[in-house]
């Protein structure tokens, strides 16, 4: 019995610093998911318990940039581990501005919570108390961009989205994060243009699709001015 109690007590614990190192990676990482133009406006550390391992938590970073909230989390560790099993690939979740999701911080007895909801699921990081205002930070700079994004694609749906008339056209694969919309605003095309170009009768699109697109890229982002999105006075950044 004691030899069982053992082995499931190493199952569970998880080794020490496990939760610094996993911080550290996913900052570590987080630059090279971003995309050209791409900025971080607010970040927070953020702790995730998922369904795949309910005894412990993936621990990582929870960002806002100009274009999107997402979380890069580190899997959790356990003591039985092997050594030489190498490093484990990061959780990523994306949410760009184009989808409609809220977000808001909860507190209860057992902690503070950043919530995110979409029509679909509900998603929820823990926090430290001591990291309230950054997470307050990343909730209304993704509330307002989400507001700019809705204004954008409010207004070309009035006045409609010039298109540019390409003889030619290019290939554009799918990264993690993109949306017809926001491939669309990128190469100065409308949704229907893209949707009649590949054959689409919907907006699902994923990682690594290929993709004809006009080879006449526009180099606008409606969010490159990132004043208006800028983080307010509080805490400084995590590094």
């Amino acid at each position: 019995l004691a030899v069982v109690a053992l082995t499931a007590t190493a199952a569970v614990l998880s080794p020490i610093g496990t939760q610094r190192i996993a911080r550290a990676t996913a900052e570590h990482e987080l630059a090279t998911l971003l995309d050209p133009g791409e900025a971080v406006l607010a970040r927070v550390f953020a702790a995730q318990r998922r369904a795949s391992d309910v005894w412990r938590l993936s621990h990582g970073v929870l960002v806002a940039t100009n274009r999107r909230v997402l979380y890069l989390g580190a899997p959790p560790l356990t003591l039985l581990r092997p050594a030489d099993v190498g490093p484990s690939e990061l959780y990523l979740e994306v949410w760009p501005y184009d989808l409609a999701f809220t977000m808001r911080i909860d507190a209860d007895a057992t902690g503070t919570a950043v919530v995110l909801r979409t029509p679909t699921r509900t998603v929820a990081w823990r926090i430290d108390e001591a990291d309230r205002a950054l997470a307050d930070s990343v909730r209304s700079i993704a509330e307002r961009a989400r507001l700019l994004e809705m204004e954008e694609l409010e207004r070309l749906r009035r006045t409609g989205m010039p298109t540019i008339r390409a003889d030619r056209y290019t290939t554009h694969i799918v990264q993690r994060g993109e949306s017809l919309t926001s491939i669309a605003r990128r190469f100065g095309t409308a949704v229907d243009v893209l949707r009649q170009l590949n054959g689409l009768t919907g907006d699902a699109l994923r990682a690594g699709q290929r993709l004809r697109v006009p080879e006449a890229v526009v180099d606008r982002d409606p969010f490159a001015d990132t004043s208006a999105l800028s983080q307010p006075t509080g805490p400084p950044p995590l590094y």
